[in-house]
């Protein structure tokens, strides 16, 4: 070993013992390690310090802004602290450590000292850095509490804002909901507005149209069983109008749909066409008797009276009938060919249904020209003329009277019997204006007769008062002014109301036959025994007369159950102090049966068919002779 430098004389070499020195590999390596470590502990160090600041605050997870901001600042400080470090002591003791490995031991003792003199001044600044590191270390620690609490109140607040702004998304989602159900209800109901009636509910003409349309494509496409289609109109619907009010009117309506609805099987369709006309479309008919069948379940049902506002109205129809048997392509040629048949049906006697046949499409045309000739008439009050029937007294075998009866002289088609005219004139409303000429030139050729002594004074004389008439407001003046122009006894004018008109509303007319009877006029019901009888309100009705129906004098010689129900009426007419007139007198056999039943009046073809005014003073000189 060789001798030592004299500056190192004083003691031993630090670290010059008898074992070998280290390698600069391991001590290199003995730094690397130191290094890491050190790292490590500094990282692990800073990343406890911030995971207790934040489990300190209630943070047992903390977001990922806040902790790159810690991660970065642990990374900063122990780079620092590295440097520092490697400065202070590691570079110094490497410079002494391969001094010794080339065995200069001069410059070893001079870097030896060099770290003994440096390393309290270093020391103190590593620990003035570790300081200043711990100060930022703090500082960063507010910022990031800072950064913490602000992100906290941020996200508080987007939070709330968050909620609130959902909550106002769940609202007006809510309410566009609500606004698409009242779209879908109002477009749901608009829809059914455009194809239902609103009095009835039930389809109107335009749906009513669509499905006949769809029967007549399935029957022709398919070859399935055929339809019937029925149109159905109430008779003298208006008088109840006039008399009730609309009101009542609307009610009948309603009650008369679900009385028809009754008699349909549950896939027939029923519909309002419009005013009281009904349609019914009735599919998978067979023939014929299916819809004769469903008619006459329509028209039975209605024979029951019908309660509106606390009075029984009675009700019937007309009914017109157009079926598959015809080849149609269009519901609207099917539906005029079934109102050719429900006019035809009208003309006839009611309650009636006609089924269409091709004549019919023919006769539609002269109805209008009727009307229009009609019309005409009326205005210039000229063309019609009046008939009279001799009512003859069987007891004293005389004429008791007449009943005046209209035709009209038409200019091209000769005499027009009233069958021909009198329902155009009822449907149309002439008949109040016809009603009121009949009666005053029935009357004013009562006053002649008399005047020229034709007749006496008890010989009375008969005019019939249609329905549009007996609910109409002029006709008590009309029969008051008469009496006083003509000079006429009340006794002698005797007026016919028939049945059937007395049943649609038995209350209103007995208040209308009361006003009449203070006029101290006769009156009379006619038909009995063709309409929808009432016998609890017969009693009530002031009538001095009860005519009974050809119909059944026609029959009662040869049919003995006829008789018997001819006996019986006029039993009953008898029990209520009426007298009864019976018509249709066809021969003697006829009238003797009459009169032994207790009946003293008739008047039929035996005796005179209806005559000019001319001709009765010829027949009244024969009836004298005879």
């Amino acid at each position: 070993m060789t001798d030592l430098p004299p500056t190192l004389s004083d003691g031993p070499l630090p670290g010059a013992t008898d074992q070998p020195l280290p390698s600069t590999s391991l001590l290199l390596a003995n730094r690397r390690i130191c290094v890491s470590a050190f790292i490590g502990i500094s990282l692990v160090a800073m990343g406890i310090a911030s995971l207790c600041s934040w489990l300190d605050h209630g943070k047992a997870v903390p977001d990922g802004r806040i902790f790159l901001i810690v991660w970065s600042a642990g990374l900063a400080s122990g780079a620092v602290v590295l440097f520092l470090i490697q400065r202070a002591f590691l570079v110094p003791m490497a410079r002494w450590t391969d001094a010794v490995e080339r065995r200069d031991y001069t410059t070893a003792q001079v870097e030896l000292g060099n770290l003994a003199r440096h390393t309290p001044r270093r020391l103190e600044r590593l620990l003035s850095v570790w300081g200043e590191l711990a100060r930022r270390s703090h500082e960063y620690q507010e910022i990031i509490d800072t950064t913490r609490k602000d992100l906290t109140d941020t996200a508080d607040k987007f939070e709330a804002e968050l909620s609130a702004r959902t909550a106002e998304l769940i609202d007006a989602n809510e309410a566009l909901q609500q606004k698409i159900v009242e779209h879908e209800l109002a477009e749901n109901q608009l829809r059914y507005d455009i194809f239902h009636d609103r009095l009835t509910a039930l389809p109107n003409r335009s749906l009513f149209s669509d499905r006949l349309n769809h029967a007549i494509q399935r029957t022709q496409r398919r070859g399935e069983p055929g339809f019937a289609v029925l149109l159905f109109n109430i008779d003298r619907f208006k008088d109840v109008n006039d008399s009730l009010g609309l009101k009542a009117g609307d009610q009948l309506l309603v009650l008369v749909s679900q009385r028809i609805r009754e008699a349909l099987r549950p896939g027939d369709t029923l519909a309002r066409l419009g005013g009281d006309d009904f349609g019914i479309l009735i599919e998978n008919v067979s023939d014929s008797d299916d819809a004769t069948a469903c008619a006459r379940r329509v028209l039975a049902l209605l024979e029951e009276p019908i309660e509106i506002e606390g009075r029984d109205v009675f009700c019937s129809g007309s009914i017109g009938i157009a079926d598959s048997r015809v080849d149609y392509s269009r519901a609207e040629s099917l539906l005029q060919d079934a109102t050719c048949a429900l006019e035809t049906a009208k003309a006839k006697s009611r309650p009636n249904y006609v089924f269409f046949e091709p004549a019919m499409r023919s006769a539609d045309i002269p109805r209008l020209e009727i009307e229009t000739d009609l019309r005409r008439a009326v205005k210039s009050g000229d063309e019609f003329v009046l008939f009279y029937q001799p009512i003859m007294a069987l007891n004293v075998h005389k004429v008791a009277g007449f009943e005046a009866l209209i035709r009209w002289q038409h200019p091209t088609r000769g005499l027009v019997g009233p069958f021909d005219f009198i329902s155009i004139a009822e449907d149309t409303g002439l008949i109040i204006q016809i009603g009121r000429w009949v009666l005053k030139e029935a009357c004013a050729q009562l006053r002649r007769w008399r005047d020229e002594g034709v007749i006496d004074k008890k010989m009375f004389m008969s005019v019939n008062v249609s329905s549009r008439q007996l609910t109409d407001e002029s006709l008590i003046d009309d029969v008051a002014h008469c009496l006083s122009a003509y000079d006429l006894d009340p006794s002698c004018i005797k007026l016919e109301v028939t049945e059937s008109l007395l049943m649609e509303d038995p209350k209103a007319a007995v208040k209308i036959l009361d006003e009449l009877k203070t006029l101290q006029v006769q009156l009379s019901i006619d038909d009995f025994g063709t309409g929808y009888s009432s016998l609890s309100y017969l009693h009530k009705f002031p009538f001095d007369y009860l005519k009974i129906d050809q119909s059944f004098v026609f029959q009662m010689t040869q049919d003995v159950e006829i008789r018997e129900i001819v006996r019986t009426i006029i039993t009953l007419a008898h029990g209520l102090n009426m007298d009864v007139i019976a018509e249709g007198v066809e021969d003697a056999e006829t009238a003797k049966g009459l009169l032994r039943l207790g009946c003293h009046l008739v008047q039929g073809y035996h005796y005179s068919r209806p005559i000019e005014a001319a001709k009765i003073i010829d027949f009244l000189a024969e009836i004298d002779k005879s």
